[in-house]
């Protein structure tokens, strides 16, 4: 019998993002209204966790998020409800104009059926100002943006 050391899932971001791409392709066809993709920041918020429980902690979070997630896309939020739901936290304003940038943004493409030239009208920015702003976010404006 050989034995191979496999290090924990915190030592190896890259695993978590491929594992959480994985386990996405498979859960997320079940949903009523499969999300699009997974958004950038998402990906960098499981790079950046711990994950104590490894692999069976990643996927209670995914599945979780995907039934609760709402729009496009799995945003961090979705993955880690606990980090907003501290209401004793106060934002700084970054972080509250990104919120609020992010959600604006979101609401505008789902309107428009991902039509950045509508979005830009209803949004009242120029088409480089909102995709600089979506890169930033990383979001995207439909599938094949992904």
């Amino acid at each position: 019998m050989v034995e191979l050391p496999v290090p924990p899932l915190s030592e190896r971001p890259e695993d978590a993002v491929w594992l959480m791409e994985h386990l996405f392709d498979r859960l997320n066809p079940r949903r009523d209204r499969p999300l699009k993709h997974i958004s950038r920041l998402a990906e960098q918020a499981v790079r950046a966790h711990d994950w104590p429980g490894g692999g069976r902690e990643l996927r209670a979070r995914l599945s979780r998020g995907l039934e609760t997630a709402q729009g496009e896309m799995l945003l961090p939020t979705d993955l880690f409800p606990e980090r907003i739901a501290d209401g004793d936290r106060i934002l700084t304003l970054a972080e509250a104009r990104e919120q609020a940038e992010r959600r604006q943004i979101v609401a505008a493409l789902e309107r428009t059926g991902g039509q950045i030239g509508q979005a830009v009208k209803l949004l009242k920015v120029s088409r480089t100002t909102l995709w600089e702003k979506m890169q930033k976010l990383g979001l995207s404006a439909g599938a094949d943006q992904a």
